[in-house]
This record gives structure tokens, sequence and C-alpha cells, in this order.
């Protein structure tokens, strides 16, 4: 049985948000969450790039919410565009968003 790497995991999961053609990038917001839209909260997670990482390999995921200080990731199935009254401003709290990226 051939064995699936981490590299080719993480491009299935990301073929699944982006169309063929485009890759991910990340929307960054400091100083901003997504009130109420979180599914998971991850703790012990050291950076923001951790917390996007743990996005993408959930499919369902759109949004990553950062607290450095408290070492906290939450993880969202809605965008800011989704849930535009959700989105507020809060000082401790980085937001950050899929985007879908072409190439072309």
């Amino acid at each position: 049985m051939r064995r699936t790497t981490r590299h080719q995991l993480l491009w299935l999961c990301l073929s699944v948000v982006c169309e063929m053609g485009e890759r991910v990038s990340w929307s960054h917001y400091p100083g901003h969450l997504l009130l109420g839209r979180s599914y998971a909260l991850l703790t012990d997670v050291s950076s923001p790039v951790d917390c996007q990482n743990a996005c993408l390999l959930d499919r369902q995921c759109r949004s990553v919410q950062f607290i450095a200080s408290l070492q906290q990731c939450s993880i969202s199935y809605y965008s800011k565009d989704q849930a535009p009254a959700s989105f507020r401003a809060d000082s401790e709290v980085d937001y950050y968003e899929i985007v879908c990226v072409s190439d072309r």
C-alpha cells in the first residue's frame, strides 16, 4: 500500500477549498474576530501558521482566529463575508481567512 505524504494530504485538502489552478493564500485582519462562529478551539498553538495549517486539514474551514497571549486558535466554517454582523474589532485577536488566488 502506498503511503500518502503530508504534502499530498495538504494538496488534497486545498484542492477542495480552491478551484483547480488556484492556490490558497491568507488575508490577515489584525485586531479582529468573527464573534460566535468558531466550531473548534485549539490550545498550545504557538503561531498563526500552526493555526492556519490546522484549518487546511479541514475541508470546510474558511477562517481562523489566533490569540497569541493565550496561544489559542479557533477555527470557523465562516468567513467575514458570510457573517458580516459577527466581524468585530478586538485588539487581542488576529483574524485570518482563506483566499483563493489564480496564478493566471
